[in-house]
């Protein structure tokens, strides 16, 4: 209601407030903006459990390209009356804080995010001890973080106990020796109120500034709490001694080399893709990985089993295609995976990146012990050994069938015994 008696305004505003219809609209205010904003933090739980992103290109309400936030909330609003009202009195103008904006949203979401990280610190006080799992990457923007994970026994249910491994929060880090990781952890633990004191496990890739003895992480943290015992991660051990192993040998990095070439060639042009797709059912080529060697199973996949497919898609490029530069490599793929050696490096890196790539995948469960850890680990030893000493013979046999449907002779090419000398 309006009101024009200005001169009696500090008496008639005490009675306004008292006043049972303000009361009620006050009450509705409040319960419509509690109820939105409940709203708003489910959109924002979802986005960020999903790892969707919240922004556009624009920021406006009912505007194309604006975003997964803006664009949940305006589906919401053509179901839900409380979310259809708030959008009505945005656009017209009648309210000014309706909390859509990107510094409300991170504002919400960081919220949540503190929330979440006090629930695991709680957690891990009340099991007390715990490891940590450091790991250092860069972001987007060229900033060296890392992330900090830490594992533990929960036990704030008493009838279902289990080991838990929980991200916690990426750290900035402008120092990336030893010493300066180690202080940003130990600044990290003493934030969040946990001991240093009361780690007992520590587990890290197989960086010199990390694993080094004596000033890595592993060393000082131990220097510090001789309880913190260091496990070097299984995963990343098995993916160094593939990387050894494959670069030891230039067989291995001319074969890799090769798959690399088909794999540019098929996805360089749409067209080629086509062709491809044409000939080969099932199984793409995939590019190799330089992280994760045991990852590679997949890109020799589709040459141990469909070997003469892909053949004949590199043939039907070589005469089919407008670009001499595409006819002439793909004659020279053709050429050079039409061979004998070629197709039993298949057969052999094949065994051997399936057998690893099994291993290594179970070695990332969470639930994985230690003494498991090692029985797969001696068990794989054991299968490279008796595989050298009989996978070649073997792997032979293989190779003949498929050098039989691809028309190849089974035989290695002749060693050349000419030495090239170079003029003095």
């Amino acid at each position: 209601m309006g009101i024009n008696d200005w001169k009696n305004l500090s008496h008639i505003l005490p009675q306004h407030e008292k006043a049972q219809y303000h009361i009620e609209s006050m009450n509705k205010w409040c319960e419509l903006s509690h109820r939105v904003l409940e709203r708003l933090l489910s959109i924002v739980e979802y986005l960020s459990a999903n790892n969707l992103a919240f922004r556009g290109s624009i920021e406006k309400l009912f505007q194309p390209q604006n975003g997964n936030f803006l664009g949940l909330v305006q589906l919401l609003g053509k179901f839900d009356t409380m979310m259809s009202e708030h959008l009505r009195r945005v656009t017209e103008n009648e309210i000014h804080d309706h909390y859509l904006g990107p510094r409300i949203q991170n504002e919400l979401i960081m919220l949540m995010s503190n929330k979440v990280r006090d629930k695991i610190v709680s957690l891990v006080t009340l099991a007390k001890y715990f490891a940590v799992i450091l790991d250092c990457t860069a972001d987007i923007s060229h900033q060296e973080q890392m992330s900090l994970i830490v594992r533990f026994v929960d036990i704030s249910d008493s009838a279902q106990i289990t080991v838990k491994e929980l991200f916690t929060t990426f750290l900035e880090v402008q120092d990336t020796t030893g010493f300066g990781l180690l202080q940003t952890l130990l600044d990290e633990l003493k934030q969040k109120g946990l001991s240093i004191m009361n780690i007992r496990g520590q587990g890290y890739d197989n960086g010199a500034n990390m694993k080094g003895g004596i000033s890595g992480v592993q060393a000082r943290l131990l220097r510090e709490n001789p309880r913190a015992f260091f496990v070097p991660c299984a995963c990343h051990s098995l993916n160094l001694i593939l990387c050894d192993m494959a670069k030891s040998s230039v067989e291995a990095i001319s074969f890799f080399g090769l798959l690399q070439r088909i794999y540019v060639l098929f996805s360089a042009s749409t067209q080629r893709w086509q062709i491809f797709k044409a000939h080969v059912n099932g199984i793409t080529v995939k590019p190799l990985s330089e992280t994760r060697w045991e990852s590679r199973v997949e890109s020799v996949k589709t040459f141990r089993y469909q070997s003469e497919e892909v053949y004949e898609a590199l043939v039907a490029i070589s005469e089919e295609a407008r670009d001499p530069k595409a006819k002439s490599e793909a004659q020279s793929l053709a050429s050079e995976i039409s061979s004998f050696k070629f197709l039993t490096s298949v057969v052999i890196w094949y065994d051997i990146l399936v057998k690893i790539s099994s291993i290594s995948k179970i070695m990332q469960s969470p639930m994985m012990q230690l003494d498991s850890t090692l029985i797969l680990l001696n068990n794989t030893q054991d299968f490279l050994v008796k595989y050298r000493e009989h996978g070649f013979k073997e792997a032979q046999v293989t190779a003949r069938e498929l050098a039989q449907a691809l028309g190849v002779e089974p035989k290695f090419p002749c060693a050349n015994v000419t030495r090239v000398s170079r003029k003095k």
